[in-house]
């Protein structure tokens, strides 16, 4: 955990959830850098990735990317084991005390 931010560093598959959660609605690559909080040269990387998989998609009319109904089942899927990881973890600190 650093420091200055007080945050634990995130992984790659939390840095694709939090793309595909904000592309929920269409966004630019400038939104999307923002929203998720990556650089350019990160975030292209990503955005390539993410669409080769068809987990996004872009717009050439509106310049936006969405997320595609594969990308929306990842994210169900991302949440589920996060609940599961959530809840293990709980229960393993309520078992130490």
């Amino acid at each position: 955990m650093s420091a200055i931010s007080g945050k634990r560093k995130r992984d790659r598959l939390q840095i694709i959830s939090e793309i595909l959660e904000s592309c929920l609605n269409p966004k630019s690559k400038t939104a999307i850098m923002f929203s998720v909080n990556l650089s350019y040269r990160m975030l292209v990387g990503y955005v390539t990735e993410l669409q080769e998989a068809k987990l996004l998609e872009f717009f050439s009319e509106t310049s936006k990317y969405v997320t595609t109904l594969e990308g929306e089942e990842y994210l169900r899927k991302f949440r589920e084991l996060e609940n599961i990881a959530d809840f293990s973890s709980t229960n393993r600190s309520k078992n130490r005390s």
